[in-house]
Protein backbone atom coordinates (compact mmCIF):
# COMPACT_ATOMS: atom_id res chain seq x y z
CA UNK A 1 0.00 0.00 0.00
CA UNK A 2 2.72 2.49 0.98
CA UNK A 3 4.66 1.74 -2.23
CA UNK A 4 1.73 3.05 -4.28
CA UNK A 5 1.55 6.39 -2.43
CA UNK A 6 3.24 9.34 -4.15
CA UNK A 7 2.62 13.07 -4.13
CA UNK A 8 -0.09 12.46 -6.71
CA UNK A 9 -2.03 10.57 -4.02
CA UNK A 10 -2.93 13.90 -2.41
CA UNK A 11 -5.96 15.25 -4.34
CA UNK A 12 -4.80 18.81 -5.00
CA UNK A 13 -7.32 19.06 -7.84
CA UNK A 14 -10.30 18.14 -5.64
CA UNK A 15 -11.17 20.88 -3.12
CA UNK A 16 -13.72 18.85 -1.12
CA UNK A 17 -11.32 16.22 0.32
CA UNK A 18 -8.69 18.88 0.99
CA UNK A 19 -11.23 21.10 2.77
CA UNK A 20 -12.53 18.20 4.83
CA UNK A 21 -9.01 17.12 5.74
CA UNK A 22 -8.12 20.68 6.68
CA UNK A 23 -11.12 20.98 8.99
CA UNK A 24 -10.30 17.67 10.67
CA UNK A 25 -6.64 18.69 10.98
CA UNK A 26 -7.57 22.03 12.59
CA UNK A 27 -9.84 20.28 15.11
CA UNK A 28 -7.13 17.74 16.01
CA UNK A 29 -4.53 20.50 16.29
CA UNK A 30 -6.81 22.54 18.55
CA UNK A 31 -7.32 19.52 20.81
CA UNK A 32 -3.57 18.84 20.99
CA UNK A 33 -2.80 22.48 21.78
CA UNK A 34 -5.46 22.56 24.50
CA UNK A 35 -4.16 19.37 26.10
CA UNK A 36 -0.59 20.71 25.99
CA UNK A 37 -1.47 24.13 27.41
CA UNK A 38 -3.54 22.62 30.21
CA UNK A 39 -0.79 20.14 31.06
CA UNK A 40 -3.05 17.13 30.72
CA UNK A 41 -0.56 14.85 28.90
CA UNK A 42 0.77 13.03 32.01
CA UNK A 43 -2.77 12.36 33.26
CA UNK A 44 -4.03 11.20 29.85
CA UNK A 45 -1.01 8.99 29.28
CA UNK A 46 -1.13 7.41 32.73
CA UNK A 47 -4.89 7.13 33.30
CA UNK A 48 -6.28 6.63 29.78
CA UNK A 49 -3.90 5.95 26.91
CA UNK A 50 -1.93 3.25 28.75
CA UNK A 51 -4.73 2.14 31.07
CA UNK A 52 -5.74 -1.52 31.34
CA UNK A 53 -8.83 -0.78 33.43
CA UNK A 54 -11.83 -2.32 31.70
CA UNK A 55 -14.06 0.68 32.52
CA UNK A 56 -11.70 3.21 30.95
CA UNK A 57 -11.17 0.99 27.91
CA UNK A 58 -14.94 0.67 27.61
CA UNK A 59 -15.32 4.45 27.71
CA UNK A 60 -12.63 4.83 25.03
CA UNK A 61 -14.42 2.28 22.84
CA UNK A 62 -17.67 4.23 23.23
CA UNK A 63 -15.94 7.54 22.47
CA UNK A 64 -14.31 6.02 19.38
CA UNK A 65 -17.66 4.68 18.18
CA UNK A 66 -19.35 8.07 18.66
CA UNK A 67 -16.58 9.93 16.82
CA UNK A 68 -16.81 7.52 13.91
CA UNK A 69 -20.59 7.86 13.99
CA UNK A 70 -20.07 11.53 13.12
CA UNK A 71 -17.84 10.50 10.21
CA UNK A 72 -20.33 7.90 8.98
CA UNK A 73 -23.21 10.35 9.38
CA UNK A 74 -21.36 12.99 7.38
CA UNK A 75 -20.82 10.42 4.60
CA UNK A 76 -24.55 9.69 4.62
CA UNK A 77 -25.37 13.40 4.35
CA UNK A 78 -22.95 13.74 1.44
CA UNK A 79 -24.56 10.82 -0.40
CA UNK A 80 -28.10 12.12 0.13
CA UNK A 81 -27.09 15.61 -0.94
CA UNK A 82 -25.48 14.24 -4.10
CA UNK A 83 -28.63 12.26 -4.92
CA UNK A 84 -30.79 15.33 -4.34
CA UNK A 85 -28.64 17.57 -6.57
CA UNK A 86 -27.78 15.12 -9.37
CA UNK A 87 -31.17 15.24 -11.11
CA UNK A 88 -31.65 15.18 -14.86
CA UNK A 89 -28.60 16.54 -16.64
CA UNK A 90 -26.99 17.82 -13.42
CA UNK A 91 -23.96 15.84 -12.27
CA UNK A 92 -24.02 16.91 -8.64
CA UNK A 93 -21.07 18.15 -6.62
CA UNK A 94 -19.25 14.81 -6.19
CA UNK A 95 -17.27 13.18 -9.01
CA UNK A 96 -18.34 9.57 -9.64
CA UNK A 97 -15.17 8.04 -8.19
CA UNK A 98 -15.46 10.18 -5.05
CA UNK A 99 -19.11 9.21 -4.56
CA UNK A 100 -18.12 5.53 -4.82
CA UNK A 101 -15.48 6.05 -2.12
CA UNK A 102 -17.96 7.78 0.18
CA UNK A 103 -20.48 4.99 -0.40
CA UNK A 104 -17.93 2.28 0.45
CA UNK A 105 -16.53 4.16 3.45
CA UNK A 106 -19.97 4.77 4.92
CA UNK A 107 -20.91 1.09 5.05
CA UNK A 108 -17.48 0.03 6.31
CA UNK A 109 -17.43 2.65 9.05
CA UNK A 110 -20.95 2.04 10.31
CA UNK A 111 -20.50 -1.73 10.63
CA UNK A 112 -16.88 -2.10 11.73
CA UNK A 113 -16.06 1.20 13.42
CA UNK A 114 -19.38 2.37 14.90
CA UNK A 115 -21.54 -0.62 15.76
CA UNK A 116 -18.70 -2.90 16.87
CA UNK A 117 -16.92 -0.34 19.14
CA UNK A 118 -20.22 0.68 20.74
CA UNK A 119 -21.20 -2.94 21.51
CA UNK A 120 -17.71 -3.92 22.68
CA UNK A 121 -17.50 -0.75 24.78
CA UNK A 122 -20.72 -1.62 26.60
CA UNK A 123 -19.48 -5.17 27.24
CA UNK A 124 -16.13 -3.87 28.48
CA UNK A 125 -17.75 -1.52 30.93
CA UNK A 126 -20.58 -3.69 32.27
CA UNK A 127 -19.70 -7.39 32.07
CA UNK A 128 -16.85 -7.49 34.67
CA UNK A 129 -18.96 -5.39 37.04
CA UNK A 130 -21.96 -7.68 36.65
CA UNK A 131 -19.81 -10.78 37.15
CA UNK A 132 -18.25 -9.32 40.30
CA UNK A 133 -14.66 -9.56 39.02
CA UNK A 134 -11.90 -6.98 39.19
CA UNK A 135 -11.12 -6.92 35.47
CA UNK A 136 -11.24 -9.05 32.34
CA UNK A 137 -9.10 -12.17 32.07
CA UNK A 138 -6.34 -10.49 30.03
CA UNK A 139 -6.26 -6.74 30.79
CA UNK A 140 -3.22 -5.92 28.64
CA UNK A 141 -4.70 -7.86 25.72
CA UNK A 142 -7.86 -5.80 26.19
CA UNK A 143 -5.85 -2.60 25.74
CA UNK A 144 -4.06 -4.06 22.71
CA UNK A 145 -7.44 -4.93 21.16
CA UNK A 146 -8.64 -1.36 21.55
CA UNK A 147 -5.53 0.16 19.98
CA UNK A 148 -5.69 -2.28 17.08
CA UNK A 149 -9.24 -1.06 16.43
CA UNK A 150 -8.04 2.55 16.75
CA UNK A 151 -5.28 1.80 14.20
CA UNK A 152 -7.90 0.61 11.73
CA UNK A 153 -9.80 3.84 12.35
CA UNK A 154 -6.63 5.85 11.66
CA UNK A 155 -6.09 4.09 8.33
CA UNK A 156 -9.63 4.53 7.08
CA UNK A 157 -9.57 8.23 8.00
CA UNK A 158 -6.15 8.75 6.40
CA UNK A 159 -7.66 7.63 3.10
CA UNK A 160 -9.84 10.74 3.25
CA UNK A 161 -6.86 12.87 2.16
CA UNK A 162 -3.91 10.60 1.34
CA UNK A 163 -4.73 8.44 -1.66
CA UNK A 164 -8.29 7.19 -1.84
CA UNK A 165 -10.56 4.56 -0.35
CA UNK A 166 -12.04 1.47 -1.99
CA UNK A 167 -14.69 1.94 -4.65
CA UNK A 168 -16.05 -1.57 -4.25
CA UNK A 169 -18.81 -1.16 -1.67
CA UNK A 170 -18.32 -2.13 1.97
CA UNK A 171 -18.16 -5.85 1.13
CA UNK A 172 -15.23 -5.59 -1.30
CA UNK A 173 -16.48 -8.17 -3.77
CA UNK A 174 -14.01 -9.42 -6.40
CA UNK A 175 -13.27 -9.16 -9.26
CA UNK A 176 -13.81 -5.41 -8.69
CA UNK A 177 -11.48 -5.52 -5.67
CA UNK A 178 -8.80 -7.43 -7.56
CA UNK A 179 -5.67 -5.71 -8.85
CA UNK A 180 -6.85 -5.74 -12.47
CA UNK A 181 -9.88 -3.54 -11.70
CA UNK A 182 -8.64 -1.63 -8.61
CA UNK A 183 -4.93 -1.02 -9.15
CA UNK A 184 -4.70 1.94 -6.77
CA UNK A 185 -4.34 1.89 -2.99
CA UNK A 186 -8.08 2.14 -2.15
CA UNK A 187 -8.70 -1.58 -1.65
CA UNK A 188 -5.44 -1.83 0.30
CA UNK A 189 -6.73 0.77 2.76
CA UNK A 190 -9.93 -1.25 3.05
CA UNK A 191 -8.19 -4.59 3.59
CA UNK A 192 -5.54 -3.44 6.05
CA UNK A 193 -7.90 -1.33 8.17
CA UNK A 194 -10.36 -4.21 8.53
CA UNK A 195 -7.63 -6.81 8.94
CA UNK A 196 -6.00 -4.94 11.82
CA UNK A 197 -9.26 -4.05 13.58
CA UNK A 198 -10.61 -7.58 12.97
CA UNK A 199 -7.65 -9.10 14.80
CA UNK A 200 -8.37 -6.75 17.69
CA UNK A 201 -12.01 -7.83 17.74
CA UNK A 202 -11.00 -11.51 17.69
CA UNK A 203 -8.71 -10.95 20.69
CA UNK A 204 -11.60 -9.22 22.46
CA UNK A 205 -13.81 -12.26 21.83
CA UNK A 206 -11.23 -14.62 23.32
CA UNK A 207 -10.82 -12.29 26.30
CA UNK A 208 -14.53 -12.09 27.14
CA UNK A 209 -15.25 -15.79 26.61
CA UNK A 210 -12.45 -16.57 29.07
CA UNK A 211 -13.67 -13.92 31.51
CA UNK A 212 -17.28 -15.09 31.57
CA UNK A 213 -16.47 -18.80 31.73
CA UNK A 214 -13.57 -18.72 34.18
CA UNK A 215 -13.56 -15.53 36.28
CA UNK A 216 -17.01 -15.24 37.81
CA UNK A 217 -17.22 -14.23 41.45
CA UNK A 218 -17.82 -16.94 44.09
CA UNK A 219 -21.50 -17.81 44.09
CA UNK A 220 -22.04 -16.38 40.61
CA UNK A 221 -23.29 -19.53 38.90
CA UNK A 222 -24.32 -19.56 35.26
CA UNK A 223 -28.00 -19.21 36.14
CA UNK A 224 -27.29 -16.27 38.42
CA UNK A 225 -25.56 -14.36 35.64
CA UNK A 226 -27.46 -11.33 34.34
CA UNK A 227 -29.08 -11.67 30.94
CA UNK A 228 -26.60 -9.19 29.45
CA UNK A 229 -23.71 -11.48 30.44
CA UNK A 230 -25.40 -14.40 28.67
CA UNK A 231 -25.91 -12.42 25.48
CA UNK A 232 -22.34 -11.10 25.71
CA UNK A 233 -21.09 -14.68 26.02
CA UNK A 234 -23.09 -15.74 22.96
CA UNK A 235 -21.86 -12.75 20.95
CA UNK A 236 -18.22 -13.36 21.83
CA UNK A 237 -18.46 -17.06 21.04
CA UNK A 238 -19.70 -15.99 17.60
CA UNK A 239 -16.77 -13.55 17.33
CA UNK A 240 -14.32 -16.36 18.06
CA UNK A 241 -16.02 -18.58 15.47
CA UNK A 242 -16.64 -16.02 12.69
CA UNK A 243 -13.82 -13.47 12.64
CA UNK A 244 -11.07 -15.98 11.71
CA UNK A 245 -13.07 -16.61 8.53
CA UNK A 246 -13.00 -12.91 7.67
CA UNK A 247 -9.29 -12.71 8.46
CA UNK A 248 -8.48 -15.67 6.22
CA UNK A 249 -10.64 -14.26 3.41
CA UNK A 250 -8.84 -10.92 3.48
CA UNK A 251 -5.45 -12.69 3.58
CA UNK A 252 -6.34 -14.55 0.38
CA UNK A 253 -7.43 -11.31 -1.32
CA UNK A 254 -4.19 -9.63 -0.20
CA UNK A 255 -2.20 -12.54 -1.66
CA UNK A 256 -4.07 -12.09 -4.93
CA UNK A 257 -3.15 -8.41 -5.01
CA UNK A 258 0.44 -8.57 -3.73
CA UNK A 259 1.79 -11.94 -4.91
CA UNK A 260 -0.27 -12.55 -8.03
CA UNK A 261 -2.18 -15.53 -6.69
CA UNK A 262 -5.58 -16.56 -8.02
CA UNK A 263 -8.00 -17.26 -5.17
CA UNK A 264 -10.70 -14.90 -6.44
CA UNK A 265 -9.52 -13.81 -9.91
CA UNK A 266 -11.38 -14.28 -13.18
CA UNK A 267 -8.73 -16.59 -14.61
CA UNK A 268 -6.24 -19.30 -13.58
CA UNK A 269 -8.82 -21.22 -11.57
CA UNK A 270 -9.96 -18.35 -9.36
CA UNK A 271 -13.51 -18.36 -7.99
CA UNK A 272 -15.16 -15.04 -7.12
CA UNK A 273 -18.15 -16.81 -5.58
CA UNK A 274 -15.88 -18.35 -2.95
CA UNK A 275 -15.22 -14.83 -1.61
CA UNK A 276 -18.95 -14.17 -1.35
CA UNK A 277 -19.55 -17.44 0.50
CA UNK A 278 -16.67 -16.85 2.90
CA UNK A 279 -17.63 -13.23 3.51
CA UNK A 280 -21.18 -14.14 4.46
CA UNK A 281 -20.00 -17.05 6.57
CA UNK A 282 -18.76 -14.15 8.70
CA UNK A 283 -21.55 -11.72 7.78
CA UNK A 284 -24.51 -13.71 9.05
CA UNK A 285 -23.02 -14.32 12.53
CA UNK A 286 -22.03 -10.62 12.58
CA UNK A 287 -25.72 -9.71 12.63
CA UNK A 288 -26.15 -11.61 15.90
CA UNK A 289 -22.82 -10.36 17.28
CA UNK A 290 -24.27 -6.86 17.07
CA UNK A 291 -27.87 -7.51 18.11
CA UNK A 292 -27.52 -10.07 20.92
CA UNK A 293 -25.93 -7.67 23.44
CA UNK A 294 -28.64 -5.13 22.63
CA UNK A 295 -31.28 -7.81 23.29
CA UNK A 296 -29.56 -8.43 26.61
CA UNK A 297 -29.80 -4.75 27.54
CA UNK A 298 -33.47 -4.68 26.62
CA UNK A 299 -34.31 -7.92 28.43
CA UNK A 300 -32.43 -6.95 31.57
CA UNK A 301 -33.17 -3.29 32.00
CA UNK A 302 -36.55 -2.85 30.31
CA UNK A 303 -38.27 -6.16 30.97
CA UNK A 304 -36.62 -7.80 33.96
CA UNK A 305 -36.82 -4.64 36.05
CA UNK A 306 -40.58 -4.44 35.75
CA UNK A 307 -41.70 -8.03 35.21
CA UNK A 308 -39.44 -10.07 37.50
CA UNK A 309 -41.94 -10.13 40.37
CA UNK A 310 -42.90 -13.76 41.03
CA UNK A 311 -46.39 -12.57 41.99
CA UNK A 312 -47.21 -11.39 38.48
CA UNK A 313 -50.88 -12.28 37.97
CA UNK A 314 -50.63 -14.31 34.79
CA UNK A 315 -48.38 -17.35 35.00
CA UNK A 316 -47.26 -18.96 31.77
CA UNK A 317 -48.23 -22.63 31.78
CA UNK A 318 -46.85 -23.51 28.35
CA UNK A 319 -48.03 -23.90 24.77
CA UNK A 320 -51.57 -25.27 24.94
CA UNK A 321 -53.43 -27.49 22.53
CA UNK A 322 -57.17 -26.84 22.28
CA UNK A 323 -59.46 -29.79 21.59
CA UNK A 324 -63.19 -29.49 21.00
CA UNK A 325 -64.76 -32.08 23.32
CA UNK A 326 -68.40 -31.00 23.03
CA UNK A 327 -68.66 -31.72 19.31
CA UNK A 328 -66.61 -34.89 19.49
CA UNK A 329 -63.73 -33.37 17.59
CA UNK A 330 -60.25 -34.74 18.13
CA UNK A 331 -58.23 -32.23 16.15
CA UNK A 332 -56.22 -29.83 18.31
CA UNK A 333 -54.87 -26.36 17.66
CA UNK A 334 -51.69 -25.08 19.26
CA UNK A 335 -51.88 -21.51 20.52
CA UNK A 336 -49.21 -19.37 22.10
CA UNK A 337 -49.83 -19.56 25.83
CA UNK A 338 -52.12 -20.60 28.63
CA UNK A 339 -52.27 -18.28 31.63
CA UNK A 340 -53.20 -18.89 35.24
CA UNK A 341 -54.73 -15.80 36.83
CA UNK A 342 -53.48 -15.62 40.42
CA UNK A 343 -55.88 -12.78 41.20
CA UNK A 344 -58.95 -14.97 40.60
CA UNK A 345 -58.50 -18.22 42.49
CA UNK A 346 -56.05 -19.73 40.01
CA UNK A 347 -58.51 -19.64 37.12
CA UNK A 348 -56.95 -20.83 33.86
CA UNK A 349 -57.39 -18.83 30.67
CA UNK A 350 -56.49 -19.56 27.09
CA UNK A 351 -54.55 -16.61 25.67
CA UNK A 352 -53.83 -15.49 22.13
CA UNK A 353 -51.04 -12.93 22.51
CA UNK A 354 -48.93 -11.87 19.54
CA UNK A 355 -46.58 -8.98 18.87
CA UNK A 356 -42.93 -8.02 19.29
CA UNK A 357 -43.10 -6.58 22.81
CA UNK A 358 -42.61 -9.24 25.45
CA UNK A 359 -43.87 -9.12 28.99
CA UNK A 360 -43.46 -11.94 31.48
CA UNK A 361 -42.62 -14.43 28.70
CA UNK A 362 -45.80 -13.81 26.72
CA UNK A 363 -46.58 -11.34 24.01
CA UNK A 364 -49.13 -8.66 23.31
CA UNK A 365 -51.60 -9.14 20.51
CA UNK A 366 -51.56 -5.47 19.50
CA UNK A 367 -54.61 -4.29 17.58
CA UNK A 368 -55.95 -0.82 16.96
CA UNK A 369 -59.40 -1.50 15.48
CA UNK A 370 -62.12 -4.01 16.15
CA UNK A 371 -62.28 -5.14 12.55
CA UNK A 372 -58.67 -6.33 12.73
CA UNK A 373 -59.93 -9.38 14.56
CA UNK A 374 -61.84 -10.36 11.43
CA UNK A 375 -58.64 -10.57 9.36
CA UNK A 376 -57.28 -13.56 11.26
CA UNK A 377 -58.44 -16.67 9.43
CA UNK A 378 -56.02 -19.23 10.85
CA UNK A 379 -57.66 -22.30 12.41
CA UNK A 380 -55.86 -21.73 15.70
CA UNK A 381 -57.26 -18.22 16.00
CA UNK A 382 -60.75 -19.40 15.07
CA UNK A 383 -60.41 -22.00 17.83
CA UNK A 384 -59.44 -19.24 20.22
CA UNK A 385 -62.50 -17.20 19.31
CA UNK A 386 -64.74 -20.23 19.84
CA UNK A 387 -63.10 -20.85 23.19
CA UNK A 388 -63.72 -17.25 24.19
CA UNK A 389 -67.42 -17.52 23.37
CA UNK A 390 -68.08 -20.99 24.78
CA UNK A 391 -65.27 -21.89 27.18
CA UNK A 392 -67.06 -24.83 28.75
CA UNK A 393 -67.00 -26.75 25.45
CA UNK A 394 -63.20 -26.87 25.36
CA UNK A 395 -60.36 -28.51 27.21
CA UNK A 396 -56.72 -27.47 27.26
CA UNK A 397 -54.02 -30.13 27.00
CA UNK A 398 -50.59 -29.11 28.26
CA UNK A 399 -47.83 -31.71 28.26
CA UNK A 400 -50.36 -34.50 28.14
CA UNK A 401 -52.44 -33.15 31.05
CA UNK A 402 -55.94 -31.72 30.59
CA UNK A 403 -56.95 -28.46 32.24
CA UNK A 404 -60.46 -27.05 32.23
CA UNK A 405 -60.62 -23.45 31.09
CA UNK A 406 -62.72 -20.72 32.66
CA UNK A 407 -62.52 -18.54 29.57
CA UNK A 408 -60.24 -16.83 27.11
CA UNK A 409 -58.30 -13.62 27.46
CA UNK A 410 -57.04 -11.12 24.90
CA UNK A 411 -54.19 -8.69 25.53
CA UNK A 412 -55.34 -5.57 23.70
CA UNK A 413 -52.63 -3.17 22.63
CA UNK A 414 -54.25 0.22 21.99
CA UNK A 415 -57.76 0.56 23.38
CA UNK A 416 -59.73 3.02 25.51
CA UNK A 417 -61.89 1.70 28.37
CA UNK A 418 -64.92 2.21 26.12
CA UNK A 419 -63.23 0.31 23.30
CA UNK A 420 -62.31 -2.50 25.68
CA UNK A 421 -65.93 -2.91 26.76
CA UNK A 422 -67.01 -2.80 23.13
CA UNK A 423 -64.63 -5.61 22.25
CA UNK A 424 -65.85 -7.70 25.16
CA UNK A 425 -69.45 -7.14 24.13
CA UNK A 426 -69.02 -7.63 20.39
CA UNK A 427 -66.71 -10.63 20.54
CA UNK A 428 -67.96 -12.27 23.70
CA UNK A 429 -64.55 -12.39 25.33
CA UNK A 430 -64.31 -13.40 28.96
CA UNK A 431 -61.77 -10.69 29.75
CA UNK A 432 -59.77 -8.09 27.88
CA UNK A 433 -56.64 -6.38 29.23
CA UNK A 434 -54.93 -3.28 27.90
CA UNK A 435 -51.29 -2.33 28.07
CA UNK A 436 -52.28 0.44 30.47
CA UNK A 437 -53.77 -2.16 32.83
CA UNK A 438 -50.55 -4.15 32.81
CA UNK A 439 -48.36 -1.07 33.34
CA UNK A 440 -50.52 0.01 36.29
CA UNK A 441 -50.19 -3.43 37.87
CA UNK A 442 -46.42 -3.45 37.32
CA UNK A 443 -45.99 -0.11 39.04
CA UNK A 444 -48.07 -1.31 41.95
CA UNK A 445 -46.14 -4.58 42.34
CA UNK A 446 -42.80 -2.78 42.11
CA UNK A 447 -43.73 -0.50 44.98
CA UNK A 448 -44.95 -3.37 47.12
CA UNK A 449 -41.92 -5.54 46.42
CA UNK A 450 -39.24 -2.88 46.33
CA UNK A 451 -37.91 -3.37 49.86
CA UNK A 452 -37.99 -7.15 49.50
CA UNK A 453 -36.06 -7.03 46.24
CA UNK A 454 -33.47 -4.73 47.78
CA UNK A 455 -33.04 -7.05 50.75
CA UNK A 456 -32.69 -10.06 48.46
CA UNK A 457 -29.99 -8.36 46.36
CA UNK A 458 -28.22 -7.17 49.50
CA UNK A 459 -28.01 -10.72 50.83
CA UNK A 460 -26.66 -11.96 47.51
CA UNK A 461 -24.02 -9.19 47.42
CA UNK A 462 -22.93 -10.02 50.97
CA UNK A 463 -22.53 -13.69 50.04
CA UNK A 464 -20.56 -12.80 46.93
CA UNK A 465 -18.16 -10.39 48.63
CA UNK A 466 -17.70 -12.59 51.65
CA UNK A 467 -16.62 -15.33 49.24
CA UNK A 468 -14.16 -12.92 47.63
CA UNK A 469 -12.73 -11.93 51.02
CA UNK A 470 -12.32 -15.58 51.98
CA UNK A 471 -10.34 -16.21 48.79
CA UNK A 472 -8.08 -13.20 49.47
CA UNK A 473 -7.47 -14.32 53.05
CA UNK A 474 -6.57 -17.82 51.90
CA UNK A 475 -4.08 -16.46 49.36
CA UNK A 476 -2.49 -14.21 51.98
CA UNK A 477 -2.18 -17.12 54.38
CA UNK A 478 -0.51 -19.25 51.71
CA UNK A 479 1.94 -16.46 50.86
CA UNK A 480 2.81 -16.03 54.54
CA UNK A 481 3.37 -19.75 54.95
CA UNK A 482 5.58 -19.83 51.86
CA UNK A 483 7.57 -16.88 53.19
CA UNK A 484 8.04 -18.56 56.55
Amino acid sequence: MLGRLTWSAIPFDEPLPLLSGAVVGVVILAILVTVTVKGWWPYLWREWLTSVDHKRIGVMYLALGLVMLLRGFSDAIMMRAQQAIAVGSAQGYLPPQHYDQVFSAHGTIMIFFVAMPLVIGLMNFAVPLQLGVRDVAFPVLNSVSFWLTASGVLLINASLVIGNFARTGWMGYPPLSELAFSPDEGVDYYLWSLQISGIGTLLTGVNFVTTILKLRAPGMTYFRMPVFCWTALAANLLIVAAFPILTATFVMLLLDRYLGMHFFTNDAGGNQMMYVNLFWAWGHPEVYILILPVFGIFSEDLVKLWASDPRAPYENLGRPTLINRANGGKRGYTLDFTLRDRRKSDEVFVAELKCEIEYQSFKYFVLTRNDQLDHHKKPAFEAFLQTARSPNDWKVTIKGREISTKGAILIWGDATPCGKQQVKGNKGFHEVLTVADICRDLRQWKCERFEGLLAERQRWCEEMFSGLLNQVEQKISLRLEEGV
